[in-house]
């Protein structure tokens, strides 16, 4: 069974007026429809399944540029990429390992940082042979960085947070 149909989308809660008044409807936020270089739309790649979506910790509440998820190369019966999204360009970059598995991404700011992606993405990982290990993803160039690789198993979902000290 494939893995379910999932939509970045954003919900606007405004802080103001009278109680009881009525939501919009959420926005997607990717809506482009050009190929990446693997001739994958956006919606394709994750539009279809986004999940435990992160950003930049310093953006919370604000406008934001950059968002991070677990999102799904079909055929596949659970999340096994990550995608960096690009909501002003409406675009996103994929990484992806056949027969892996990706758990929550993490947005960690480089210390002193200005640029909103300027920092590195960490996500637990399983391999194809079952081996676990942390993905650390330059957030700007969207390059693998390191693996950390774990001496105990990882479970499928597993949620995480980055605590400096």
């Amino acid at each position: 069974q494939q893995v379910s149909r999932s939509w970045y989308k954003r919900l606007t809660i405004p802080l103001t007026g009278e109680a009881g008044g009525r939501l919009q409807s959420p926005q997607p936020l990717i809506s482009r429809q050009e190929p990446s270089a693997a001739g994958m739309t956006p919606q394709e790649v994750l539009g279809s399944f986004c999940e435990f979506p992160s950003i930049n910790p310093a953006a919370r509440s604000q406008q934001y540029r950059y968002a991070y998820c677990l999102s799904a190369v079909r055929p596949t019966n659970l999340g096994n990429a990550l995608s960096k999204m690009d909501l002003q360009q409406g675009s996103a970059r994929t990484w992806h390992e056949p027969g892996g598995a990706v758990g929550e991404p993490v947005f960690v700011a480089r210390p002193g940082a200005s640029a909103e992606d300027d920092g590195v993405v960490l996500a637990p990982c399983v391999d194809a042979a079952g081996a676990s290990f942390v993905l650390v993803m330059d957030a700007a160039s969207w390059s693998e960085l390191a693996r950390v690789q774990l001496p105990f198993a990882v479970p499928n979902r597993f949620h995480g947070i980055w605590v400096p000290q």
